[in-house]
């Protein structure tokens, strides 16, 4: 059992990107105007609440555990050649950093709105 990890924030730029903060090769995808998510293989950048409007609560943990029982917006692979998971603002601030299994890791996102989410649920499997 993992420990849950939560925060509110009013992220820089409505967005917080998922990413292996120490890889050496990471292709940051181009942002499209108000998806809920944008990915590649090695970044995930996800839409959060306007931060001039408020905070966004988000919550990494084990998918079991932060899965709040609806359809997860993201459910794919995200390389993490150096097995940690981070979630940073777009400025590069770390706001949760966790450990991974593996260098692929499974990923799980949820959200409560897809289109300006106050509550985003990133979970590990």
């Amino acid at each position: 059992m993992t420990v849950i990890k939560t925060t509110k924030i009013a992220p820089p730029n409505s967005q917080v990107v998922i990413v292996d903060p120490k890889a050496k090769h990471v292709d940051v995808p181009q942002w499209q105007e108000l998806a809920p998510f944008i990915a590649t293989s090695s970044c995930i950048l996800v839409l959060c609440y306007p931060e001039v409007e408020g905070e966004t609560e988000i919550a990494l943990g084990n998918a079991r555990e932060v899965d709040p029982g609806s359809t997860p917006i993201f459910d794919g692979l995200l390389l993490t050649p150096s097995r940690i998971l981070a979630i940073e603002t777009v400025e590069g601030e770390l706001i949760f950093e966790m450990p991974t299994a593996d260098v692929q890791t499974k990923l799980r996102i949820w959200s409560d709105a897809i289109k300006w989410p106050t509550k985003i649920m990133v979970g590990i499997e």
